[in-house]
């Protein structure tokens, strides 16, 4: 079957060219300011939306040198809490933002909104070059735009990357598309310097060239059967560049996701449960895909608590639709091309490699989504062909369909939309359609704590810790191990996920400042002693831990105020005593 035929949806057809397209741009912009439009009236989350944006003084800068350095600095020449990643792209809007709008949260919202309507055009014109057909091109842009699964990266301000990476993947394969119609350095420095914007939106894009290679198969055909080996080579040869660029930034990510702490525990989450839960994921993604229900900020990780029966089910289903599409491959190659795309795009995010304590997140799916729509699209397209054939008003019936999708998905990405206003509604929606959330569970809390509701937050904040309980004595036997074999860097890393959930421990907050002064991380460790202080005011220890760090940060005056302050609250403290003699 040729790459472009006719048109499904016939009144695009008889009208020029550029109008269409240009109808096509304001019905897409239509479509996403009805749903997200909302969005500018909402506020900032107190999931990551405070680390990376509204507590983040590193933002303050603007677009000045100093913030433009810091922007490409972050987490690639020095480590910093306010950036996930190295993701300078993601970090220069967000400066950019602060600069025209200051720190109000509609402004930000609004952005994000932009950002995505602008993938979403981009994506149709990188479709539409590789299709060849307007039709098929704006519906598969019109339901990204609007599924239900890419609300979350537009409503949540800290999932800008995931947007800002969909932007530049899409106008890799637009380049790509460009450069394959007429190879030559010039297009292909194109091709790499939007596959590597990509990547410094958010190191997601590493899978790319797998994809682009799909595409050299269809539509454009640059690898027909019988395969050249030849050819084969020549193809892959050409994606040697990006492949280099892709493993030095998967590199780059894992490292500094080792660095904040944020990589999955072996003893949690051993190969065999990771993997599992890949295959669950993959699954529930393309069962959200057609009834998009059950929606959340976060999904707990099963664990060793997976279910395996479920496994066994997901993994029977995914080889079978791949053996499927494999022997429908040359006759209908984009079936294979989109269920490629789809799995090749998830997989540095399929939990394989863990981070964090999530199961699956929806914006995951933000750009692999597009290859389950490309491949429904054209194979809707291919059967439109053949009814039309034999009966009249297939176009008409074909276009009611799309309409009718298109409606729906946009009712339902509104609703879903709405329940991301604050933290207390995101949370409670998020508690309503999961089950055993610790993470919605103790931001739900924090959320009613601040609105001054402290009894309600505090029966959530205890549900939390309950839920978690068997995964924090995990971290404190798992520390202790770590401290009592010398490993301190180990149990410093088990510690601080346990008081992340039970920030009123003071006894681990003191071991925790004491271990940090041991690893000569003195402005942590004060951090740790100034919050057992928070809760035992008088306290001893975490003063002398005070002293013994001012001293070894050569703040000699600072030491003896806070010697003079102990001696008052136990004037026979000998170690205060003994302390004060060595300055």
């Amino acid at each position: 079957m040729s790459a472009t035929p006719t048109s499904p949806v016939s009144f695009i057809g008889r009208r020029p060219a550029c109008l269409v397209t240009l109808g096509v741009c304001l019905g897409l912009a239509w479509l996403t300011f009805g749903v997200f439009g909302q969005t500018t009236r909402f506020g900032f989350l107190n999931f990551d939306d405070d680390l990376y944006i509204s507590h983040n003084p590193k933002l303050t800068a603007g677009l000045s040198v100093p913030g433009i350095e810091w922007a490409f600095g972050a987490n690639l020449t020095q480590l910093e809490t306010g950036a996930e990643y190295w993701e300078p792209l993601t970090l220069l809007s967000r400066l950019a933002d602060v600069q025209f709008f200051g720190t109000a949260p509609g402004q930000h919202h609004r952005s994000n909104m932009l950002y995505h309507l602008t993938a979403g055009l981009v994506l149709f014109g990188a479709l539409k070059q590789l299709l060849g057909s307007t039709a098929r091109s704006a519906v598969i842009a019109a339901l990204f735009l609007v599924h239900p699964l890419h609300v979350e990266p537009v409503a949540w301000l800290s999932a800008r990357k995931d947007i800002l990476n969909g932007l530049f993947y899409f106008a890799t394969i637009w380049a790509y598309a460009w450069y394959a119609a007429r190879p030559g350095w010039r297009r292909y420095l194109v091709v790499g310097a939007s596959f590597l914007c990509a990547n410094m939106a958010k190191p997601m894009a590493v899978s790319l060239p797998l994809v682009l290679l799909l595409l050299d198969y269809w539509p454009l055909r640059r690898l027909v059967r019988p395969v050249s080996p030849r050819r084969a080579y020549q193809l892959i040869l050409e994606k040697l560049p990006l492949m280099a660029v892709a493993v030095a930034i998967s590199l780059l990510a894992i490292l500094d996701q080792q660095r904040q702490g944020a990589m999955g525990d072996d003893g949690l989450y051993p190969l065999n449960v990771r993997l599992g839960n890949a295959a669950i994921s993959y699954c529930v993604y393309l069962g959200q895909t057609i009834v998009p229900s059950g929606l959340a900020i976060f999904y707990p990780h099963p664990g060793t608590a997976i279910s395996w029966p479920l496994v066994a089910a997901s993994s029977v289903c995914l080889l079978l639709i791949t053996a499927v599409f494999l022997y429908q491959a040359k006759r209908r190659p984009w079936l294979i091309v989109g269920w490629g795309w789809f799995v090749v795009a998830l997989l540095p995010v399929s939990g394989i490699v863990q981070i964090g304590e999530m199961a699956r997140a929806d914006r995951y799916v933000y750009v692999a989504l597009v290859g389950i729509f490309l491949l429904g699209a054209q194979q809707v397209s291919e059967w439109t062909r053949l009814w039309r054939e034999g009966h009249r008003g297939t176009d008409r019936l074909a276009t009611l369909g799309a309409v009718a999708l298109l409606a729906t998905s946009s009712f339902l990405a509104w609703r879903q939309t709405a329940t991301w206003r604050d933290s207390t509604t995101v949370f409670t929606h998020a508690i309503a359609v999961t089950e055993d959330n610790y993470i919605a569970e103790a931001n739900l809390g924090a959320a009613l704590f601040a609105e001054g509701r402290k009894e309600e937050g505090l029966r959530h904040y205890e549900e939390a810790v309950r839920l978690h309980a068997p995964v924090l004595a995990y971290h404190r036997q798992e520390g202790a191990s770590a401290e009592a074999r010398g490993d301190l860097p180990g149990a410093i890393h088990h510690y601080e996920k346990v008081i992340t959930l039970v920030p009123a421990d003071s006894s681990l907050h003191q071991r925790l400042g004491d271990l940090l002064f041991r690893t000569r991380d003195y402005g942590k460790a004060l951090g740790q002693y100034n919050e057992v202080l928070r809760n035992q005011r008088n306290a001893i220890p975490p003063r002398l831990g005070i002293v013994r760090t001012l001293i070894a940060q050569g703040r000699f005056p600072d030491a003896r105020w806070m010697i003079d302050v102990i001696l008052r609250l136990d004037p026979a403290n000998q170690e205060a005593a003994a302390l004060l003699r060595s300055l």
